[in-house]
């Protein structure tokens, strides 16, 4: 049971930490402890998500910079 209580706390400890990095721009942040089951799952879609949210930012960028190049021709 405790150990139970330890992983469900750490996992929200490093799920907490990955939207205190969304809510001040910082697309970096990942899960990387080991974990099982559930937690594990819960891992992978928030590194995905967080992954996919820097690429479609990053296209955005790449985007807004080729049509600011394109305006000042």
């Amino acid at each position: 049971m405790n150990d139970l209580l330890e992983t469900t706390s750490v996992v929200f400890d490093d799920i907490g930490r990955i939207f205190g990095g969304l809510a001040s721009g910082d697309l970096t942040q990942r899960i990387s402890r080991d974990v099982q089951g559930v937690f594990n799952q819960v891992k992978n879609d928030a590194n995905s998500g967080c992954e996919k949210l820097a690429s479609i930012i990053d296209e955005v960028r790449t985007a807004a910079e080729a049509l600011t190049g394109a305006a000042n021709r």
